[in-house]
C-alpha cells in the first residue's frame, strides 16, 4: 500500500470519527464525576510544550527500521494493556487448534507472561512509511482540532492528554496498512474506549472488514455504544450497561454510528482463574485498589489492619501511580504482615490462593473473586461517593459491605467474614453466564468456536439460544439451557 493510499484512507477515516471520538474517554466523557482522578491528579510535564515532548516519546519508543509485513490471515487481534491480553489469551490459545491462521499484535508497553505464551505475536512498531504518514496528519488535523477543543472549554484536558489525542495519527494509518495486507474475516479487540482499540475498529470499518469486541472487565455506562459486528460480554449485567449506554448515545448529537448492527454473545468471563476452592493455610486478607483509589483512605484500613497482626496482600492495578505504589511499599517495609502483589508481576490465580477473603472498591476484581470462590467485601477507597458500588456488586449480592465494626474484630471474629450470601451463585451468573455451565472455565474454547462457526457460516443454535433485544441490538445469543452442570 502506498503512502499515498494509506493517507488517503486515513483522512477518510478521521472524517468518520474524529480525534475526540477515538480517544473517547478524555473527548467525549472528560467531565464525568468517576473520571475524577485522570483530570485532577498530580501529573509531571503537563502544558502544550511537554504535550508534544510526550507524542515524540511515543513515536520513538515504537519506531523500527524494518516494517513487519503482515500475512494473509483469518482473524488479527489486538491488546493494548496486560488486562487485554489476559482477557484474549485464553480464546487466543483456542483458536490456533481451529485451523484458523492468527496475528496477535501487542503494545510495547504489554509485558505479562502472557505475550510469551502466544506463538508469533508481533510488536506494534512503527515504519519510517507510518511515521512520515502520521507526521503528515499531524500537520493537518492536530492545530485544528486544537483550537476546538480549547474553543470548547477543555484547556485542562489538552494541556494534560493532548498527546494522547495525538496518537490516533499513529494507530489508524498502522492498522490499515496491517489490515489491508492481511485481508482477515475479522479482527478482534478487548477494549471498546481507548484510542488504539478505537483506531483499529475504524480502520477495519474503511475496510469493510467485520470487527469483533471482547470484554475485558466490567462495563461502565460512560462507555461508547457497542459499535462492532460481534460482542461477546461476560454476562446479562454488561448486556444491560450497554443498553444503558445505547440510550445515552442517543442523545449525543454528534454520535455517527448506532449499536444496531452488533450481534451480542454471552460468554462468560474470558480470563484464565484457578477455580479450586483449595482451604488455606492461614486466613489472609487480600485487598484490591485501582488507579481511582486514593491512597490516604487505603491508608486508614492499613492501619486498623497493622493492629490485627493480620496478613494482608494488596493487589495493585497496571495503571496506578508511581506515588501510590512508592507510598504503599513504603508503608509494607515497616509492617512485616503485608506484600504487594503488582498485577503486572503475578497473576490474579497466585493471588487468589494467597486470599481467604477480598476487600475492595470500585473494580471487577469481586466478580473475579467470587468465581474463584472467595468472599469479598466492599469498601470506599475514595472521596467520590457518587460513584459508590458503581458496578452494583453489593446490590446484586455478590459482595457485602465491610462491616463498621470490622476495625474492632478479633481474629476469632475475622473468620465469620468466610461466609457467603446463599443467593450469590445466581448473581455471579447474571454477571457470567456460563458460571456454572459446562462452558465454565471453558469460556476461551467457547470464543474460539463461535469465531469459527461465524467465519465458515456454521450454524450457531447448538450453543446458543436468541434473546429478544431487538431494541437496542441486532441479536442477543444466550446459551442455550441444557448447557448447565448437573449437581454433583
Amino acid at each position: 500500500m502506498t503512502i499515498f493510499n494509506i493517507i488517503r484512507l486515513s483522512m477518510e477515516a478521521f472524517r468518520r470519527e474524529d480525534e475526540a471520538s477515538l480517544a473517547y474517554i478524555f473527548g467525549k466523557k472528560n467531565k464525568s464525576p468517576e473520571l475524577k482522578h485522570l483530570h485532577e491528579s498530580k501529573i509531571k510535564w503537563s502544558g502544550i510544550f511537554f504535550q508534544i515532548l510526550k507524542i515524540c516519546r511515543f513515536v520513538f519508543l515504537r519506531g523500527a527500521i524494518k516494517d513487519h509485513r503482515q500475512p494473509a490471515v483469518n482473524v488479527i487481534f489486538y491488546a493494548g494493556t496486560d488486562n487485554q491480553l489476559k482477557a484474549l489469551i485464553s480464546t487466543i490459545s483456542s483458536i490456533t487448534t481451529k485451523d484458523l491462521l492468527i496475528t496477535t499484535y501487542i503494545d510495547r508497553e504489554v509485558s505479562c507472561k502472557e505475550s510469551k505464551e502466544i506463538e508469533g505475536c508481533v510488536q506494534l512498531n512503527f515504519s519510517p512509511t507510518l511515521v512520515i504518514v502520521a507526521f503528515l496528519l499531524l500537520c493537518i488535523r492536530a492545530p485544528i482540532f486544537y483550537i476546538k477543543l480549547r474553543r470548547s472549554g477543555g484547556k485542562n484536558v489538552l494541556e494534560r492528554h493532548f498527546n494522547i489525542f495525538c496518537r490516533s495519527f499513529y494507530y489508524v494509518p498502522f492498522f490499515i496498512k496491517k489490515i489491508q495486507e492481511g485481508n482477515p474475516d475479522l479482527v478482534v479487540v478487548a477494549n471498546d474506549h481507548n484510542v488504539d482499540t478505537r483506531s483499529m475498529k475504524l480502520a477495519a470499518e474503511i475496510l469493510k472488514v467485520p470487527t469483533a469486541y471482547l470484554q475485558h472487565a466490567s462495563v461502565s455506562n460512560i462507555f461508547p455504544p457497542l459499535e462492532f459486528d460481534y460482542a461477546f460480554l461476560d454476562g446479562k449485567v454488561a448486556m444491560k450497561r450497554y443498553i444503558e449506554c445505547y440510550k445515552l448515545w442517543q442523545t449525543d448529537a454528534s454520535a455517527n454510528y448506532a449499536s444496531e448492527k452488533v450481534n451480542i454473545f454471552l460468554s462468560g468471563q474470558k480470563k484464565r482463574l484457578n477455580l479450586e476452592t483449595t482451604p488455606k493455610k492461614e486466613f489472609a486478607i487480600g485487598i484490591g485498589v485501582n488507579a481511582a483509589d486514593q491512597f490516604d483512605a487505603l491508608l486508614t484500613l492499613l492501619n486498623s489492619l497493622a493492629r490485627k497482626d493480620t496478613p494482608c496482600i494488596i493487589r495493585t492495578h497496571p495503571n496506578q501511580s508511581q506515588d501510590f505504589i512508592e507510598a504503599l511499599e513504603h508503608f509494607i517495609k515497616n509492617n512485616s504482615n503485608f506484600q504487594h502483589s503488582c498485577s503486572v508481576k503475578s497473576d490474579l490465580s497466585t493471588f487468589f490462593k494467597e486470599c481467604s477473603i477480598l476487600i475492595a472498591a470500585n473494580t471487577g476484581l469481586h466478580l473475579e473473586a467470587a468465581l474463584a470462590g472467595i468472599p469479598t467485601y466492599y469498601h470506599e477507597f475514595s472521596t467520590c461517593e457518587s460513584v459508590s458500588d458503581y458496578y452494583g456488586f453489593v446490590k446484586s449480592g455478590i459482595s457485602n459491605h465491610l462491616p463498621r465494626e470490622f476495625k474492632d474484630m478479633g481474629k476469632n471474629e475475622l473468620l465469620g467474614l468466610l461466609a457467603t450470601n446463599e443467593n450469590r451463585q445466581a448473581a455471579i451468573q447474571e454477571y457470567s453466564t456460563s458460571f456454572g455451565t459446562i462452558w465454565q472455565n471453558q469460556e476461551g474454547d467457547l470464543v474460539a468456536e463461535t469465531i469459527r462457526r461465524i467465519i465458515n457460516g456454521d450454524e450457531l443454535s447448538s450453543i446458543y439460544e436468541r434473546l429478544d433485544e431487538s431494541a437496542c441490538f441486532k441479536q442477543v445469543f444466550d446459551l442455550i439451557s441444557n448447557t448447565k452442570k448437573t449437581p454433583a
